[in-house]
């Protein structure tokens, strides 16, 4: 792909055109044009995306509850084998990760602040969704659409008519 610079089909040499999802393709191409083809930049992706989420799980715990919890959810995330594993690979699972937890941190903190900034908090977590589908295709529109059913809370009669858009909360102005 990078030696045709055919970006808008993006593959790998021994696959079909079009088989998964561009992101990742194009972030390891990206990589390659930066740092040189070689197997450090095919995996700085993946490196990049675990050291964000690293970060958004900071924020999130630090932000709910506090600093302390910050860091030793930070400590359990980094110090976890699989997390350590699927940083290390050229595979797209990590970029899914980094964009399900964006979106479901900015839904959490976008549901439960009443600041004026909210709704752009909760329109960061679609955009993180539509880049999860770019990533790895429309499994992770499901995990918006399991934060969206969830994010109401208590289902009361006055709230029935918002389960079809279980954010409409975080958008409506107060």
């Amino acid at each position: 792909m990078v030696e045709q610079g055919d970006w808008l089909t993006p593959h790998a040499p021994d696959e079909l055109p079009l088989n998964k999802p561009p992101l990742t393709y194009w972030l390891i191409g990206a990589s390659y044009k930066l740092c040189g083809a070689n197997y450090g930049s095919t995996r700085l992706p993946s490196v990049l995306a675990a050291m964000l989420v690293l970060a958004i799980v900071y924020w999130l715990a630090v932000h709910l509850s506090g600093k302390r919890v910050g860091l030793i959810a930070v400590a359990v995330l980094a110090s976890s084998f699989l997390f350590l594993s699927f940083a290390r690979m050229a595979m797209s699972d990590m970029l899914l990760t980094l964009c399900v937890t964006a979106s479901l941190a900015c839904f959490i903190i976008g549901l439960s602040d009443d600041s004026s900034g909210r709704k752009a908090i909760v329109l960061i977590g679609y955009v993180a969704l539509a880049m999860g589908v770019l990533v790895k295709g429309p499994v992770c529109g499901g995990f918006g659409g399991i934060a969206n059913r969830f994010g109401n809370g208590p289902e009361t009669k006055s709230h029935r008519s918002e389960k079809s858009f279980g954010c409409y909360r975080a958008w409506r102005c107060s």
